[in-house]
């Protein structure tokens, strides 16, 4: 077969090489082109850059650090403490375990006393309010 002028036997692309320019220009070859692109591109993308690969932060070469907290002592008044002003929560409630505890020595108590059967009144009463309540809310929703 004779080769036409307009037509690119050879290829300018040695990929192609032995294809047509018509065939070139079909929607399927153009397809297969823009997929072996893409696979390219992701390829590059894929490999890592080797000045990025031995780039490390230098906190990052030693070992592990351990940090242990342990349980506050069994004589200790709370397990959190502050000083010199630092946290005025913690330093208030230091002073009433303080406080609570040089009582308890002492014998004497500020809090009222309670017996065992008005606490369980207590509770019961407070039990019914909220079951009350409760139904109340059911009420109200299926209204």
């Amino acid at each position: 077969m004779a080769k036409r002028e307009g037509d690119d036997a050879g290829g300018s692309n040695g990929k192609n090489q032995g294809f047509s320019s018509r065939l070139l220009q079909m929607k399927f070859m153009q397809r297969k082109q823009e997929k072996r692109k893409a696979e390219e591109v992701l390829d590059q993308v894929a490999q890592p850059k080797t000045e990025d690969a031995h780039w490390v932060t230098e906190g990052s070469q030693r070992g592990c650090i351990l940090i242990c907290e342990p349980d506050p002592p069994p004589g200790a008044l709370m397990g959190h403490m502050a000083f010199g002003g630092f946290n005025l929560e913690a330093e208030k409630l230091q002073e009433d375990a303080r406080k609570r505890l040089e009582a308890a020595k002492a014998g004497t108590n500020d809090g009222p006393v309670v017996s065992d059967l008005e606490m369980a009144k207590n509770a019961s009463i407070k039990e019914e309010r909220v079951s009350s309540m409760r139904m109340q809310k059911k009420k109200a929703k299926r209204r």
